[in-house]
This record gives structure tokens, sequence and C-alpha cells, in this order.
């Protein structure tokens, strides 16, 4: 009896060990972090991959993921050395996704890691004297976080605002235990002014908006092209273009999304035009009511819409793309009324129609 007591015993602390213990991988990998210059391919021939090795890699069909991965000098990857395999994983500076890149006896794999991460939510804290953004900069170092802010407040001039305090509550991004960088920003409040700022994001099927719970905008015009918005360039009559390097207006608003990204109709309206020129790539206006015209550029593809085509709000009109003169995948988005061009995020709801119902509803049950 005494000899079966301690047998179960033994097997019990051995049971409470072992769901204890971590897998050793999930402490082997170092973190480092991009030097100006660096690229994909650099690190992989850094770390041993030969020209070979590289060309396998290449071959790959999760290889064009890789190539596609937004790197920024903030972000790590992490590495894995043994003396029979290299492992590198890269994680995208801007979306939830990562790859990893493995070498072990001379076979090569890529793989596309989608959803990698485990999410905490933190909260952060803080008074602000000047920009609000340098101030989260500082306690954070996080350039994403700093800038997601201001996509966050569209509505809102944040310059606008001297001093205050501020609460954010925001994800962090951990994969085998470590940080790996900020996540969306959740609930964000802004006390300045003797005024409240609140916006609270609302996760949707693909993306997610941050809305004013106190006026989500029923009087703007129109609704929003893309379920994530994500502003690449704001609208700017003197911008500096990224590809000509020429002064250039910039007579609309980019949105930072991956190609093949649905486009919603932010009205209803009818079809003025469809085609492809050199800088726009493909391109679709729409004509609506009271003398306004929206347009659409650099899409993947023609859309599949004919000119004098009637369109109702939230209908999918085209997808995004790369097209024409553009520097990375995005949406451009412009408005006219009565033939001059006006920034699109002073009419602008921040939600698309489709999600119109489900905020609305959310904001109700508060």
């Amino acid at each position: 009896m005494r000899h079966l007591l301690q047998s179960s015993v033994f097997q019990l602390c051995f049971c409470l060990l072992s769901m204890l213990t971590v897998s050793p991988s999930a402490f082997s990998y170092q973190m480092r972090y991009l030097q100006s210059g660096d690229h994909a391919l650099g690190l992989l021939r850094k770390h041993g991959f030969t020209n070979s090795d590289r060309e396998k890699a290449s071959s790959l069909p999760d290889f064009k993921t890789l190539a596609s991965l937004t790197l920024n000098l903030e972000n790590p990857y992490l590495l894995e050395k043994t003396k029979t395999k290299v492992e590198i994983i890269f994680f995208d500076a801007t979306r939830e996704r990562a790859v990893q890149v493995i070498k072990s006896r001379g076979q090569i794999q890529v793989k596309s890691l989608s959803n990698p991460y485990r999410k905490q939510k933190v909260t952060l804290k803080g008074s602000f004297r000047g920009p609000i953004a340098n101030q989260i900069f500082r306690q954070t170092r996080s350039r994403w976080l700093s800038t997601r802010l201001h996509d966050i407040y569209f509505t809102e001039d944040l310059s606008d605002l001297s001093s205050g305090q501020y609460q954010l509550e925001v994800e962090k991004l951990l994969y085998s235990g470590k940080v790996i960088r900020f996540g969306e920003i959740l609930k964000a409040e802004i006390k300045a002014k003797g005024r409240r700022y609140v916006r609270e994001f609302h996760p949707l099927k693909t993306g997610g908006v941050a809305v004013n719970p106190k006026d989500p905008g029923l009087e703007r015009d129109f609704f929003a092209p893309v379920t994530y918005l994500r502003i690449a360039s704001p609208f700017s009559p003197r911008r500096l273009h990224p590809v000509t390097g020429r002064r250039l207006p910039h007579m609309g608003v980019d949105f930072d999304i991956p190609v093949g990204t649905a486009v919603y109709a932010p009205k209803r309206g009818v079809v003025s035009r469809v085609g492809y020129q050199k800088g726009a790539g493909h391109y679709l206006m729409i004509r609506h009511a009271s003398g306004w015209e929206s347009m659409y550029f650099h899409l993947s593809r023609a859309p599949r819409l004919r000119q004098g085509q009637k369109i109702e709000a939230g209908e999918i009109i085209a997808l995004s793309g790369n097209s024409g003169y553009s520097t990375s995948p995005h949406l451009h988005f412009g408005l006219r009324r009565k033939g001059r061009f006006v920034d699109p995020l002073d009419y602008m709801k921040e939600y698309p129609k489709i999600a119109e119902m489900k905020i609305l509803r959310s904001i109700a049950q508060r």
C-alpha cells in the first residue's frame, strides 16, 4: 500500500512538472534587431544561408509572403542557431503575420505564420506637454503606437492639444514569451482643454475600426471605404512625391492595406470612369449627389464595373492593390466637391457602411 502511495505521488509530481515544462526552443531564440540597409535576403546570408539555400527558399510558395513583409529597425527578428539548424522568424511591422525560415541538414523550409502572437493587454498612463505622440514614443519607444494614435483620432486635430493626460489600453504581441511589438490600441482616453476624447476599437471580420462612442459621426457624408484605417499618407497640397521626389500635391488620403483588400462604396452613386493611368494605376471614379465625386487609385486590377452603373453604399466596388506609381500596397481615396479637391478625412465616418449597424448597436447597449 505504501509502495502504491509513493508511486502515485511520484506520478502526480511528474505530471505537474510536465505541465509546467516549456519546450526548450521556447527559450533558445535570440532577439536581434535590423540595422539600416538590412533586408530579409541579406539577413539570411548573414546567418549562414548560401546562395544555393536562398535560391531554394525563393522557389518556395511562402517566400512571396516573406518578400512582402514590412520590416523596420524598431521591431526584432528571432534567431536560433545550433550545429545542425538555423531558424529565423521575421515579423511584419504593421500586420499580425510572420514568416519562419529554417535550414536543417541541407533542407530549406519557408513557412507563413498567420496569427502568430499571444496577446497581452496592458494599460499605459501619463501626462504630456507638447505633441502627445512624442510622449507616447518616449514612454514606449514605439513609433507604431504613436502614429496609430493619430489614425484613431483622425476626426480630431491632436496638434491643438498642448497638454493633458492620457490612458491607453493596448495589446502587447508576444511570441515564445518575447515581446515583439505593440499591437492595437483597444481604448484611448485623452483629457485636455476640459474635455474627454475617447476612442473604442471595434474588431470586424477583417480589420477593425476605432469609434468615438459619444459621436459616431452620423452627420458625415461618406462612410469609410475600407475596414481598417491605417493612414499611410494624408491629404497634402504640398507633399513630396515618394517615387519621383518632386513636390507634387497629394489630393487624397492613402490607406495602408494589403493587396486584394475589399474596397466599399462610401455612398450611393454612379460609376463615372473606370480605367488605367500610369500614375494612378487601375482606378475607379464614382459620381455622387450634390456635386460630389470619389476616386480610388492603385487597385489590383480593373474593377468589373461599367460607366453609368449604379452603386449602393457598402457595395464592394474594387480590390486594393499596388498598381501605377506606388511604393507599397495601399488605397488612394480622393474626394472632389463641385470640382474642388477636399480632405476626405473631414467628410468621412470612422467606419464602413457594412459595420454601421454593429457599431451603433454596440454603442446603444453601453
